[in-house]
């Protein structure tokens, strides 16, 4: 999305571009800036890592569900779901409100079927914060 307002909006023509991102991210918004005649650099400046839930953390989760899911990224979706496989990780789902921090998280998390409930309209963490503060007053 982006990359591709960019290209609307903007000669990319010799412009160049540094791409910070992290290990996971996808490289559409270099190839559509690259093919729009940028040079584009794309920069590793962390990595995600996955982390280890002990047995009893995955246990209390699905004999009792929270309220509220929150996922920030696809990445925190798909680790959830690995932890607690994918049958689990739907029934947790199922009895939880799912929120998102927008669109392509959204996204992510419904092909793997998870219902989401609730997505920010800004895509930011004080954005995801707003959406469940207004579900919440629902």
């Amino acid at each position: 999305c982006l990359s591709e307002t960019l290209v609307e909006k903007g000669n990319l023509r010799d412009t160049s571009v540094i791409r910070v991102r992290g290990n996971l991210a996808d490289s559409s918004i270099e190839d559509l800036s690259a093919k729009a005649g940028a040079n584009v650099v794309a920069l590793n400046v962390y990595r995600n890592t996955n982390a280890q839930w002990e047995q009893n953390w995955i246990d209390k989760i699905c004999s009792s569900p929270p309220d509220y899911l929150s996922f920030t990224s696809g990445s925190t979706v798909d680790r959830f779901v690995e932890i607690l496989g994918i049958d689990r990780a739907k029934e947790v789902a199922s009895k939880s409100r799912v929120a998102t921090i927008g669109p392509s998280t959204s996204a992510f998390a419904e092909k793997l079927g998870l219902k989401v409930d609730v997505e920010a309209t800004t895509f930011t963490v004080p954005g995801l914060v707003d959406a469940l503060c207004e579900d919440l007053l629902r």
